[in-house]
């Protein structure tokens, strides 16, 4: 995450400036605002937060949450000798299965929960598409 402490633009000084000799008056108007979320776009900063005697502005960009779409268990019978791992291919890359399917390993450990509760119904079934 980008720190709104950027020593180019000093946004105090130029906040601290704008604001009038009547002490009623906000420290920023509209125009200085869209102007403080464009320095802070272009920055690239993600969280920006600003306060003096007047005025508090805090600013957050939203990011677009990761959606992770986990799929149920497939049921495998288990083979009764379990074949040895070849170790000659790269261990990295995904390996492609006889049945079409490819090996992904998640650098994230997780649990994965078949719904919402012990005494709910599951998310989904065997055989569901």
């Amino acid at each position: 995450m980008a720190s709104a402490k950027h020593s180019g633009d000093n946004i105090e000084e130029r906040a601290a400036g704008s604001a009038g000799a009547d002490s009623s008056e906000p420290s920023f108007n509209m125009d200085e605002l869209r102007e403080l979320a464009d320095l802070i776009e272009e920055r690239g900063f993600t969280d920006f937060e600003f306060e003096n005697e007047k005025i508090r502005v805090r600013m957050s960009k939203k990011t677009e949450p990761v959606m992770v779409q986990q799929a149920a268990p497939a049921a495998v019978s288990a083979p009764s000798v379990a074949p040895a791992a070849d170790t000659s291919a790269d261990s990295d890359a995904p390996t492609q299965s006889d049945d079409g399917l490819t090996k992904i390993t998640s650098p994230i450990v997780g649990t994965f929960y078949t719904s919402p509760s012990p005494d709910k119904d599951p998310y989904v079934k065997e055989g569901d598409k």
